[in-house]
């Protein structure tokens, strides 16, 4: 079981919120190479103080892909880093941080341990399997890739997923003195776009089933 843990203080924020944010599909690498997130748009911009700059969402059939980038290098296992996950969209469900009402937290990382949140409840104290993975791991990087697998499992004795839905809202804070929230929009999870020459295989069949509908007649 997890240790459970409590918000003591209450930092200055200066809080972004992002634009609409449709999902994108992409085979990202977690290597901290970042030449695969090219043409990938910012899902949130942080324009107050604090270590953050962007956030970047993109996913794949198994995975979402969180990139963040800072304005000075920053290792997230010391720095009081906190990610946030609104499962449902909801604001008015989930773990109200910080009483802002910007975000209603289901899931909960703490650098890269995972907690249950639920409303009034900043941890449950539910078993978790939702590892977060993480390149490059323990260093102070100006971007920072991160994967979680989509069948993360964020308490074990009822099999509540992480991500139970489609669409969700992301937030990134830092717990240790003054920071920034920032918060992107609802993300959905984008499908695959099939391969030119799997549309070119459709209208082939198409044209096909044309032909032969012609001949019987």
């Amino acid at each position: 079981m997890n240790t459970l843990h409590r918000l003591l203080a209450l930092p200055v924020f200066a809080l972004t919120v992002a634009s609409v944010n449709a999902g994108t599909f992409a085979n990202i690498t977690l290597d901290g190479d970042t030449s695969d997130w090219s043409g990938i748009a910012a899902s949130a911009t942080n324009t107050g103080s604090g270590p953050i700059n962007q956030i970047f969402l993109a996913n794949n059939d198994t995975h979402l892909f969180v990139r963040i980038t800072f304005n000075t290098p920053t290792n997230i296992l010391t720095g009081g880093f906190n990610l946030n996950i609104d499962n449902d969209n909801n604001t008015a469900t989930g773990f109200n941080t910080y009483s802002l009402n910007l975000i209603g937290s289901e899931v909960l990382y703490e650098g890269e341990s995972a907690y249950q949140q639920a409303t009034g409840n900043y941890n449950t104290g539910a078993t978790t399997n939702a590892p977060l993975l993480i390149a490059l791991y323990g260093q102070s990087v100006s971007s920072l890739e991160f994967g979680i697998v989509r069948t993360a499992v964020i308490d074990t004795n009822t099999s509540a997923l992480v991500f139970p839905n489609n669409t969700f809202k992301l937030a990134s804070y830092f717990s240790s003195g003054s920071g920034t929230f920032t918060i992107t929009d609802a993300y959905t999870f984008a499908s695959a776009i099939p391969e030119p020459s799997t549309y070119a295989a459709l209208a082939g069949l198409g044209m096909l089933g044309l032909a032969v509908l012609r001949r019987r007649r």
